[in-house]
């Protein structure tokens, strides 16, 4: 995986949105662990559409929580846990560092 300039404000942002939903980071850890068994390549969003099924998980105002717009990091997150995922897991660049 190439080096990415990662916008720094955005990793903030990130990490408020992995502190205040810290299940997601274990519900995404398993289901793309369950993919990786199904599948030789996934992506993120799938790994989030299978959380999506397989949990219901709304904001008080009916919002998920589950937020698409950090899969990229999530995936990220995933392969520097889990090397071995980036085999199976599709990495496309983060729209900042396009």
């Amino acid at each position: 995986m190439s080096k990415e300039l990662i916008d720094e404000n955005k990793r903030q942002e990130f990490l408020r949105y992995h502190r205040a939903n810290k299940w997601i980071w274990e519900a995404y850890r398993d289901e793309a662990f369950k993919l990786g068994f199904e599948y030789k390549h996934f992506g993120s969003q799938q790994v989030f559409a299978n959380i999506r099924a397989n949990i219901t998980a709304y904001k008080e105002d009916g919002q998920y929580k589950v937020n698409n717009n950090w899969s990229g990091y999530y995936a990220r997150a995933l392969i520097k846990a889990f090397p071995i995922m980036a085999n199976y897991l599709e990495i496309r660049p983060l729209k900042e560092a396009l």
